[in-house]
């Protein structure tokens, strides 16, 4: 069984979409506002998560960056669909649609944070992903235990920030001559302070549970912004989307240099833009996904040359 099975007692064990059978139970207590939606609030939070993830891929459309940044932001959105799922029917299968999409994006984020060459070529690198990604999906199904879920998924996320502040550290010069590493490491920065913050609420949700639902009722109606689970999302989605805008700019600094690209947009949205160094004839003209350079890497092949 799960590790939050604590927080069955009490709860409804079936509802439209028939038994619940997902291995894990957060707070919310069930079919409170809807009888088609078994947890409402933590349902109806996971609309901000898809709606930034597919914010953060138009902008890479927008902006002409390489797709496979834009493919990171979708990953976004499919989780808070797979999220939302799984918390309006309670089904073992959309829970799986929902965390096991979580390791895919997190291992992916490490295939891209992984590649520093001028050129996208990973294909060890994506064998090695498929694997692992391989690993977890069937020992997770074997052993469906979300604290389980937790560690793999922790682990990995820790990879893959260690090589962003890896590089963050080694592969960008001083602040003194180009801000981005300052602009990256402090969007980085808020962006796991977030993360860790709401991972604190929700489990702080799991284990009160009885004082939350409690509160919930004496606040009525406005029990829900009391739902610890559904500030995991929100935290969560936007702690996610600062830190793989980061990642994007990181990465695009590291193949093209610092001077090619750009932080733009707000301090709550902020997207990677090509600067006027990274334009010819007035068009943005970026790193390209296949084996084709840019012009500022093509000069700088020829120079090599002679």
């Amino acid at each position: 069984m799960g590790g939050f099975d604590h927080l069955r007692v009490g709860q409804v064990n079936e509802g439209y979409w028939g038994a619940h059978t997902s291995e894990c139970f957060p707070c919310e207590e069930n079919y409170t506002y809807s009888p088609y939606i078994a947890e409402f609030v933590n349902t109806l939070s996971n609309i901000p998560f898809i709606c930034l993830g597919l914010y953060g891929y138009y902008r890479v459309l927008q902006q002409s960056l390489p797709r496979r940044y834009g493919y990171l932001m979708l990953g976004l959105s499919i989780i808070g669909g797979g999220s939302g799922l799984f918390h309006m029917t309670l089904q073992w299968f959309w829970q799986l649609m929902d965390e096991l999409p979580m390791i895919y994006l997190v291992t992916y984020c490490g295939l891209l944070v992984f590649d520093t060459s001028p050129e996208f070529n990973t294909r060890l690198g994506g064998l090695a992903m498929l694997a692992l990604d391989l690993f977890v999906t069937v020992s997770y199904i074997r052993a469906p235990n979300p604290i389980y879920h937790q560690v793999a998924f922790g682990s990995l996320q820790l990879v893959s920030v260690s090589r962003i502040i890896y590089l963050i550290k080694y592969r960008l010069p001083p602040s003194s001559e180009h801000p981005a590493k300052k602009v990256i490491g402090d969007m980085l920065f808020r962006g796991v302070a977030l993360f860790g913050i709401a991972f604190i609420i929700w489990n702080l949700d799991n284990l009160f549970c009885d004082t939350w639902r409690s509160l919930r009722v004496q606040v009525a109606p406005f029990g829900f912004m009391l739902e610890g689970h559904a500030f995991w999302h929100l935290g969560t989605g936007l702690g996610s989307y600062w830190i793989m805008t980061a990642a994007t700019y990181l990465c695009l600094c590291v193949k093209t240099g610092v001077k090619t690209y750009e932080i733009k947009g707000s301090y709550l949205f902020p997207y990677v833009a090509p600067t006027n160094q990274a334009s010819v004839g007035g068009k943005s003209e970026p790193l390209k996904d296949a084996t084709e350079k840019t012009p500022i890497l093509r000069n700088a092949s020829t120079k090599d040359k002679h």
